[in-house]
């Protein structure tokens, strides 16, 4: 009786056991996951019914295609970056021919650092606000400019739209265009 009390006892730990070491292995591996998909829904809820009534569909489906593609973009985190960038600056102080020399031995302090750098889901990066004010610049251009006729709907879903071309740090292009090619939204093509 004893030998079978301790091995149901043996059991017992060895289930307690493995169910700590999967919620463990969940918790590490599935809370990101989790907590994507708790921001995704956030931002989602917020900015669809933003342009729910709407009168222009376009903004509706806009906003649809960037959430769709959300989760699948992401960016260094700011420090990171930073750094980088910082490389660059220094590197425009001296004249062309000692540049490359100066951004190899400046990039190769920060290339080990590069492996440890953190990629974010832009899940986490941005807020609907910035999704909304996106949308907003970039259908706001297409109706004001009078060769999108010339143009399916895919020209704008992939160049007029996003809000970032790679893994760039995020930033309001659309108004550094608007400042310095302001000819781009005239209502004439210049060729």
């Amino acid at each position: 009786m004893i030998i079978t009390l301790h091995k149901k006892r043996n059991r017992i730990s060895l289930i307690v056991l493995t169910l700590i070491l999967i919620l463990l292995f969940f918790l590490h591996f599935g809370f990101d996951r989790i907590m994507s998909k708790l921001y995704l829904y956030k931002i989602e809820k917020t900015v669809l019914m933003h342009y729910k009534s709407e009168p222009n569909s376009l903004k509706y489906r806009s906003a649809q295609f960037l959430l769709e593609n959300l989760s699948y973009h992401s960016s260094y985190s700011v420090d990171d970056a930073k750094e980088f960038e910082d490389v660059y600056a220094t590197m425009a102080n001296y004249p062309r021919e000692l540049r490359d020399s100066v951004i190899y031995s400046k990039i190769k302090d920060l290339s080990f650092k590069k492996i440890f750098f953190k990629k974010r889901t832009d899940v986490f990066n941005l807020d609907a606000d910035y999704l909304i004010k996106t949308i907003d610049n970039a259908c706001d251009t297409w109706a004001k400019v009078n060769w999108n006729k010339d143009y399916d709907d895919s020209l704008f879903f992939n160049y007029v739209l996003p809000y970032r071309l790679q893994d760039e740090m995020l930033s309001d292009w659309h108004k550094e265009i608007k400042n310095y090619f302001s000819y781009l939204y005239s209502p004439i093509v210049y060729c």
